[in-house]
């Protein structure tokens, strides 16, 4: 996500159209969230949990 993060930013957003400084604002804002996959929305599946 680090990565997807830095190449978003780095990308020549000054100047290009709006559209695209939007979707890279987008791009920088789902990758800054944490990916957490969960049983039936409730319990996060984690290794742990999926052993208890």
């Amino acid at each position: 996500a680090e990565d997807v993060k830095f190449a978003a930013y780095s990308c020549e957003w000054i100047g290009a159209p709006v559209a695209e400084q939007k979707a890279l604002m987008f791009i920088t804002a789902a990758a800054n969230k944490e990916f957490i996959i969960s049983a039936g929305g409730f319990i996060p599946a984690t290794r742990e949990t999926m052993l208890a």
